[in-house]
Protein backbone atom coordinates (compact mmCIF):
# COMPACT_ATOMS: atom_id res chain seq x y z
CA UNK A 1 0.00 0.00 0.00
CA UNK A 2 2.87 2.38 0.77
CA UNK A 3 4.24 1.90 -2.72
CA UNK A 4 0.89 2.86 -4.24
CA UNK A 5 0.81 5.97 -2.09
CA UNK A 6 4.29 6.93 -3.32
CA UNK A 7 3.18 6.50 -6.92
CA UNK A 8 0.09 8.66 -6.40
CA UNK A 9 2.20 11.27 -4.61
CA UNK A 10 4.63 11.35 -7.56
CA UNK A 11 1.71 11.70 -10.00
CA UNK A 12 0.34 14.56 -7.90
CA UNK A 13 3.71 16.32 -7.99
CA UNK A 14 3.95 15.90 -11.77
CA UNK A 15 0.45 17.31 -12.20
CA UNK A 16 1.26 20.28 -9.95
CA UNK A 17 4.43 21.02 -11.90
CA UNK A 18 2.36 21.28 -15.09
CA UNK A 19 -0.49 23.46 -13.80
CA UNK A 20 -0.90 27.21 -13.82
CA UNK A 21 -0.77 29.12 -10.53
CA UNK A 22 -4.54 29.69 -10.63
CA UNK A 23 -5.39 26.00 -11.15
CA UNK A 24 -6.45 23.80 -8.25
CA UNK A 25 -5.50 20.13 -7.98
CA UNK A 26 -7.46 17.87 -5.64
CA UNK A 27 -7.05 14.15 -4.98
CA UNK A 28 -10.19 12.26 -4.10
CA UNK A 29 -11.51 8.70 -4.11
CA UNK A 30 -8.15 6.96 -3.95
CA UNK A 31 -6.51 7.22 -7.36
CA UNK A 32 -8.61 10.06 -8.76
CA UNK A 33 -7.67 13.68 -9.22
CA UNK A 34 -9.74 16.74 -10.08
CA UNK A 35 -8.22 19.82 -11.67
CA UNK A 36 -10.15 23.08 -11.59
CA UNK A 37 -8.98 25.55 -14.22
CA UNK A 38 -10.63 28.96 -13.73
CA UNK A 39 -11.24 30.94 -16.89
CA UNK A 40 -10.35 28.09 -19.27
CA UNK A 41 -12.59 26.98 -22.12
CA UNK A 42 -13.61 23.33 -22.38
CA UNK A 43 -11.40 22.93 -25.48
CA UNK A 44 -8.36 24.43 -23.74
CA UNK A 45 -9.02 22.30 -20.65
CA UNK A 46 -9.13 19.18 -22.85
CA UNK A 47 -5.85 20.16 -24.52
CA UNK A 48 -4.23 20.77 -21.14
CA UNK A 49 -5.59 17.45 -19.83
CA UNK A 50 -4.02 15.66 -22.80
CA UNK A 51 -0.73 17.38 -21.95
CA UNK A 52 -1.01 16.23 -18.31
CA UNK A 53 -1.72 12.68 -19.47
CA UNK A 54 1.37 12.77 -21.70
CA UNK A 55 3.58 14.08 -18.88
CA UNK A 56 2.46 11.36 -16.49
CA UNK A 57 2.69 8.77 -19.27
CA UNK A 58 6.42 9.48 -19.48
CA UNK A 59 6.89 8.66 -15.80
CA UNK A 60 8.22 5.28 -14.70
CA UNK A 61 8.04 3.78 -11.24
CA UNK A 62 10.36 1.02 -10.12
CA UNK A 63 9.12 -1.27 -7.38
CA UNK A 64 11.26 -2.55 -4.53
CA UNK A 65 11.86 -5.75 -6.52
CA UNK A 66 12.96 -3.72 -9.61
CA UNK A 67 9.80 -4.17 -11.66
CA UNK A 68 8.94 -1.18 -13.82
CA UNK A 69 5.41 0.19 -13.63
CA UNK A 70 4.24 2.43 -16.45
CA UNK A 71 1.69 5.06 -15.48
CA UNK A 72 -1.28 6.33 -17.45
CA UNK A 73 -4.11 8.77 -16.96
CA UNK A 74 -7.54 9.13 -18.50
CA UNK A 75 -9.45 12.36 -18.45
CA UNK A 76 -12.80 13.97 -19.01
CA UNK A 77 -13.69 17.66 -19.06
CA UNK A 78 -16.80 19.59 -18.08
CA UNK A 79 -17.78 23.14 -17.35
CA UNK A 80 -18.52 23.56 -13.66
CA UNK A 81 -21.90 25.15 -14.05
CA UNK A 82 -23.67 22.59 -11.86
CA UNK A 83 -23.64 20.97 -8.46
CA UNK A 84 -20.06 19.74 -7.76
CA UNK A 85 -21.17 16.22 -6.82
CA UNK A 86 -23.16 15.91 -10.05
CA UNK A 87 -20.27 17.24 -12.16
CA UNK A 88 -17.83 14.78 -10.53
CA UNK A 89 -20.26 11.88 -11.03
CA UNK A 90 -20.66 12.77 -14.73
CA UNK A 91 -16.89 13.01 -15.16
CA UNK A 92 -16.41 9.64 -13.44
CA UNK A 93 -18.90 8.02 -15.81
CA UNK A 94 -17.19 9.63 -18.81
CA UNK A 95 -13.73 8.41 -17.79
CA UNK A 96 -14.91 4.87 -17.08
CA UNK A 97 -17.10 4.48 -20.18
CA UNK A 98 -16.06 1.67 -22.56
CA UNK A 99 -15.97 4.00 -25.57
CA UNK A 100 -13.00 5.81 -23.98
CA UNK A 101 -11.02 2.58 -24.18
CA UNK A 102 -10.34 2.31 -20.48
CA UNK A 103 -11.38 0.11 -17.64
CA UNK A 104 -11.59 1.01 -13.98
CA UNK A 105 -8.30 0.44 -12.21
CA UNK A 106 -6.18 0.77 -15.37
CA UNK A 107 -4.10 3.54 -13.83
CA UNK A 108 -4.39 6.85 -12.10
CA UNK A 109 -7.26 8.90 -13.43
CA UNK A 110 -7.64 12.62 -13.72
CA UNK A 111 -10.63 14.86 -14.11
CA UNK A 112 -10.31 18.30 -15.60
CA UNK A 113 -12.98 20.88 -15.08
CA UNK A 114 -13.09 24.41 -16.37
CA UNK A 115 -15.56 26.78 -14.71
CA UNK A 116 -18.09 28.56 -16.88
Amino acid sequence: HREGDRVLQAVGHMLLLNLRNDDLLCRYAGDRFAVLMPGVSREDAAAHARHLCAMVGQMRHHTNDNREIRLSLRHACALTDGVPEVVLAELSRAVESPERGGSPGAGARTRSAAPA
